[in-house]
């Protein structure tokens, strides 16, 4: 009895973990009109849903199976091997995977006119003073403090995870978030 409760509840977490995920998806492509979910990909996801999966300990194998196809090897040096998936003719992602620990740095790459605004950086001294304080926030509260308006992620390594937010001014804030954690280390921008 207590085994087919442990299974259950097992398969009950995997089934939350999934729904977040999807929902988390949805949630970027729909919130705030993002012009960059309505751009089209070659792969099997979106930039943004890209790099909504990725993360820098995945294997090269790892990084082609969530885009879909195989990157294309941009340039190499003893220590690195950078690697670009074209997504679309204005949207790409692009690898630099260490030769000696295999981890990577990946970033997604979009023009200027497709970035959302509508940030708001008015709680920036906030932000500021809980930060130096030790508090620490989760993306959402972070979403909160903006205004309401998803991150864009652009960056993601072995440690962390970067978010951008733009506001209609031509500002800018980023924040990183640890991915053991998942809270907010460090943000900075200009606006």
């Amino acid at each position: 009895m207590k085994n087919n409760q442990k299974l259950l509840s097992l398969i009950l977490a995997g089934v939350v973990v999934i729904a977040g995920v999807v929902f988390a998806v949805i949630m970027i492509n729909k919130r705030y009109d993002n012009p960059l979910a309505s751009e089209e990909s070659k792969g099997n996801c979106k930039v943004l849903e890209c790099m909504e999966q990725l993360n820098g300990n995945m294997s090269m194998a790892e990084i082609n199976n969530v885009i879909g196809f195989e990157g294309e090897l941009k340039s190499e040096t003893d220590l690195y091997k950078t690697y670009v998936w074209q997504l679309s003719e204005k949207t790409s992602i692009e690898a630099m995977i260490s030769q000696n620990y295999g981890t990577a740095s990946i970033e997604a790459n979009y023009p200027t006119e497709l970035r959302p605004t509508g940030a708001d950086f008015s709680r920036w001294d906030e932000i500021q003073s809980k930060l130096k304080n030790g508090d620490k926030f989760t993306y959402d509260e972070f979403v909160d403090l903006v205004g309401g308006v998803q991150g864009v992620l652009d960056k993601v390594d072995s440690s962390r995870r970067t978010y951008h937010w733009y506001n209609s001014e031509g500002g800018y804030l980023f924040a990183f978030f640890d991915l053991d954690d998942g809270y907010c280390t460090l943000a900075s921008g200009r606006f």
